[in-house]
């Protein structure tokens, strides 16, 4: 009995970790390179802003700071085995890894035959937006 206590718990802890790496792991949403610019609030930079809030400050007395993520999205094209098609979605930092992603995603797919990409490109969005003080 008490065999069968130490297995029931080395299970239960070995598929918990499991769990766990696969929350912190979440293909869907990968990290993408983010950049930020901090620019004047009462009129345009010019030449793209500055590097951050400090130096903005330096120039001018109100500056708001925005960070931006840009990624590569890719989409791959399997076919069933009745011959119906289904897209999938990759994303990742570089053209690379969201090519390898969207493959992935549809050769995961048991059902799925012939996987290939049929288009890329790349999206950015917005992840801070703060005023400089």
């Amino acid at each position: 009995m008490l065999n069968f206590k130490l297995l029931i718990a080395f299970v239960f802890v070995a598929f918990a970790s499991v769990q766990d790496v696969s929350a912190q792991y979440r293909p869907d949403y990968p990290r993408g390179r983010v950049t930020c610019t901090a620019t004047d609030t009462g009129w345009e930079e010019h030449w793209g802003g500055h590097r951050n809030c400090g130096s903005c400050l330096q120039h001018h007395n109100r500056c708001v700071e925005r960070c931006s993520e840009q990624m590569e999205v890719c989409e791959a094209r399997g076919t069933t085995y009745d011959g119906s098609t289904r897209v999938f979605r990759g994303a990742g930092p570089d053209r690379r890894s969201a090519e390898m992603a969207a493959r992935r995603s549809c050769e995961f797919n048991r059902n799925m035959r012939h996987c290939s990409v049929i288009s890329c490109r790349s999206e950015s969005r917005t992840v801070s937006n703060r005023s400089c003080r």
